[in-house]
């Protein structure tokens, strides 16, 4: 009975494709009732000069087993604790109740208090996209007409459970990484004793920034070599996607079959090998540490210049919105010799110029 119907499928997916198509597209649905899931394998072939090509082949699994009771609990917990987290910021800056208040300054708004918004949204969007895809059963989805074919009604239904996998999927991403920026945020940034370690990686953000885009387009320009070099002779650089996932496996040092890829520009490879080791190995990697390893003393100078007797008199007549900066005190000493010169104020400089 199965082979009669799949017959019949095929015939009526023949008779109503027109001779003169040049590309088609192809639906294939399997049920697999022991993991309750529908098994959809789609196919694009085209018609050429030289007979049909199938240029692509994918298949999508959907779920239809209906969320959990437990799911929902932990859905709604997560959506109240959120909430919680955000009343809990806008406590802190508004500054009521006087009772539970212990900050000194109350905080400011800012864009820290829209991501603390931003996730019980996040995580309210997925409850709501879980609840609306909850299936009862199979049945419901999957119809079937006299010949045993599914009915369009029936691939609508799994189409649209296909769209929201796809936004739960997106949801489910975005809440993970508001986590992670909240996270560093009070990791970096929040707690008083990590005050010097924020400033150093204000101060180090920018010049790492640029380091990394040199790194990135360092890669990119080998992976343009690579897919210029062997896109018309191996299989794994034979497009964009596959070349740059290529390229990322040469940068983690993990790529693999590399002595017939050198065999065929044994030249070509050798100098792109070479100047990948001198910029990247040897340079780029090393100004990383150089630039850690110099922001890195300068933050130790900031949280211990306060133990010295010379720099904690000098910071008595500064105000409590006033910083001091440790290296504006003292005296400088050239190696060449002569007089000692004393270091000005950084704003004192800027207005002299």
């Amino acid at each position: 009975e199965d082979s009669a119907s799949l017959d019949a499928s095929i015939a009526t997916l023949l008779a109503n494709t027109p001779w003169d198509t040049s590309a088609a597209v192809y639906l294939a649905f399997f049920y697999a009732p022991d993991v309750s899931s529908v098994y959809v394998f789609q196919m694009l072939y085209e018609e050429t000069l030289s007979g049909r090509l199938i240029t692509s082949v994918r298949y999508v699994v959907i779920a239809l087993e209906p969320p959990r009771a437990y799911e929902y609990a932990l859905w709604v917990f997560t959506v109240l604790l959120a909430i919680a987290v955000f009343a809990m910021e806008v406590r802190r800056i508004m500054g009521c109740p006087e009772k539970c208040t212990f900050e000194q300054q109350p905080e400011k708004f800012s864009g820290w208090t829209l991501i603390f918004l931003f996730l019980p949204v996040l995580i309210f969007t997925g409850f709501l996209i879980s609840s609306t895809r909850t299936v009862s059963n199979a049945e419901k989805i999957l119809e079937m007409d006299s010949h045993s074919m599914i009915t369009r009604k029936a691939v609508s239904r799994v189409h649209h459970l296909y769209k929201l996998d796809y936004w739960m999927d997106r949801v489910k991403l975005a809440v993970l990484v508001v986590q992670n920026v909240l996270f560093i945020r009070y990791a970096l940034m929040y707690f008083p004793f990590v005050h010097f370690l924020t400033k150093m990686v204000v101060k180090i953000a920018k010049p790492l920034f640029f380091t990394l885009m040199f790194l990135i387009t360092s890669w990119m320009v080998c992976g343009v070599f690579f897919y210029v070099m062997y896109c018309q002779m191996e299989s794994r650089f034979a497009d964009v996607p596959n070349t740059l996932m290529e390229t990322v496996l040469v940068a983690q040092g993990g790529l693999t079959g590399w002595q017939p890829l050198a065999e065929i520009h044994p030249g070509l490879w050798t100098v792109v090998f070479f100047l990948g080791f001198v910029v990247v190995t040897l340079i780029l990697q090393n100004v990383t540490l150089a630039v850690m390893l110099s922001h890195k003393k300068e933050m130790d100078l900031q949280a211990n210049y306060s133990f010295h007797p010379f720099w904690a008199q000098a910071a008595v007549g500064k105000s409590q919105h006033q910083e001091l900066n440790p290296s504006t005190f003292g005296w400088i000493f050239e190696e060449t010799g002569g007089d000692p010169q004393k270091p000005n104020e950084p704003q004192q400089e800027d207005k002299d110029k």
